[in-house]
């Protein structure tokens, strides 16, 4: 799996740029941005735009309950959510 894996780091308030150089669409998308700093909407919509989104990719966000994602950017569908203390892990679909 290391070889069909990225990590990548950025701060999503520069922009999504660093994706450009990938190769191909990315399948499955694990989010973890700092909490309570607004970032998630922001960086699901600029997923959205990147055209770096298989059409059957699934997100997974980890972020504070206190954010909201919603309302959800367009080609992306909540699935579920699931609570775990402060914490709220929500699960999204490509509908591209």
């Amino acid at each position: 799996m290391e070889a069909r894996t990225r990590v990548i780091q950025w701060d999503i308030r520069k922009n999504l740029n660093c994706l450009r150089t990938e190769p191909q669409p990315f399948d499955l998308i694990f989010m973890d941005p700092p909490y309570e700093t607004d970032a998630v909407l922001p960086t699901l919509t600029a997923l959205t735009i990147s055209g770096m989104l298989a059409d059957t990719a699934r997100i997974v966000v980890e972020h504070s309950r206190r954010e909201t994602i919603l309302p959800v950017p367009a080609g992306l569908v909540l699935v579920s959510q699931r609570q775990f203390g402060k914490t709220l892990v929500s699960f999204l679909n490509a509908v591209l």
